[in-house]
């Protein structure tokens, strides 16, 4: 059987009681069957304490309940877990143990993706200057047949994104034009998957996997002026839609964003934006498309119960949406904060939302439905907050 997972996969590991926005905040903590009864053995204080936070969610499972200040009971005053202080990390539920490695499996394929959702994944984004990927043999045989919603070939959706994430690491062009390209090009491959037409699709990605008419495409989108009023007014939207980051940990960002937007008119913001892009996103941006082609690794195949409806370029286009949604609201933190932001601020600002919006299922069928409603879910509308 094959595995693939992130080339850095070895070298990640929990940064544990320095991480400031740690996954036993606001997270939903799911405890399994096998967790739950070594949790009723525990005896004296200590297991009462446990138990006295366990609770039956609606889906019948136990799940453990959130103190005043929205984080999970057992968390310690320096950020480790009781739990495996006290009894060790075997004692842990799976999810604890687990995240933020995802791990889904296909006929005789095996993959693990980290997300972005973690902070210390984020660093790798700034670490790595392309990201990359391995596959290897591996000694287990798994069977699970992939069934998505356009058909069932899972190789062939593979080959699809393996496309799209070759065409996004392309050096030579600005990461707003290949984006742009990549929706244009899904939208077409979007039709032809619902009528099987896999000739078709290999000819659409042929098409795009042309660096010379790449080069001349990107030209002449170069010579359209940004409509940044436009841009500015729908990341606004956005903005408002998803309710911001008011997280009891991080109000800082949320405050300091809301009082750096307070008064000022289109204009002004517009300013701030075309200074930012300048002096910070312009340096980053080879972080922002690892971003993409990570979160593109383990979202563009992978579904689940709530968003098995969304389709490949729905999935996509979120995902394109939301780092654009990243870079909006670091560009107003940084202004709030006298025009000063730290990469640690950046990593915490990226894994916030790509934990509140992309990590979230949620969330993200909310997001789409709402851009699907509005009609935002075209290229063209991309291109306006991209470029």
């Amino acid at each position: 059987m094959k595995l693939t997972r992130p080339s850095f996969f070895d070298e990640f590991e929990c940064i544990a009681d320095k991480c400031n926005y740690n996954c036993c905040h606001t997270w939903c903590i799911t405890l399994d069957d096998k967790t739950v009864e070594k949790y009723k053995t525990f005896e004296g204080s200590f297991g009462d304490k446990i138990r006295s936070f366990m609770k039956l969610s609606d889906s019948g499972k136990y799940v453990i309940k959130f103190d005043e200040n929205g984080k999970c009971p057992m968390l310690t005053e320096n950020g480790l877990c009781e739990i495996v202080l006290k009894k060790g990390p075997e004692y842990i539920s799976e999810v604890c143990k687990v995240f933020p490695k995802m791990f889904t499996m296909y006929t005789g394929i095996a993959e693990i993706a980290l997300s972005n959702a973690c902070p210390a994944v984020v660093e790798f984004m700034y670490r790595e200057k392309k990201l990359s990927f391995e596959t290897y043999e591996i000694d287990d045989v798994l069977n699970y047949d992939f069934d998505d919603e356009m058909g069932g070939n899972t190789a062939f959706c593979r080959e699809i994104r393996q496309n799209i994430i070759n065409l996004l690491q392309l050096e030579e062009f600005p990461l707003w034009g290949k984006e742009y390209i990549v929706s244009k090009s899904l939208k077409k491959i979007e039709e032809l998957y619902k009528k099987n037409d896999f000739e078709a699709i290999r000819f659409e990605m042929k098409i795009y996997g042309n660096s010379d008419y790449l080069k001349k495409y990107i030209e002449s989108l170069e010579n359209l002026e940004p409509n940044y009023e436009l841009k500015i007014s729908f990341l606004q939207n956005l903005y408002a839609i998803t309710g911001g980051i008011k997280e009891n940990v991080l109000m800082k960002y949320y405050n300091k964003i809301i009082s750096g937007a307070d008064n000022l008119t289109i204009e002004e913001i517009i300013d701030i934006y075309k200074r930012f892009d300048g002096e910070i996103l312009k340096d980053i941006e080879y972080v922002f498309e690892n971003c993409l082609v990570n979160d593109l690794f383990y979202k563009f195949l992978i579904r689940t119960e709530k968003t098995k409806g969304l389709n490949i370029y729905e999935r996509c286009m979120s995902i394109f949406m939301i780092q654009e949604l990243i870079k909006f609201v670091m560009c107003m933190y940084w202004y709030a904060n006298d025009k000063s932001i730290n990469k640690s601020e950046q990593i915490e600002i990226i894994s916030i939302l790509s934990r509140k919006l992309l990590h979230n299922d949620k969330e993200v069928l909310r997001f789409c439905r709402y851009c699907e409603e509005k009609g935002f879910f075209s290229p063209a509308y991309l291109f306006i907050i991209l470029r």
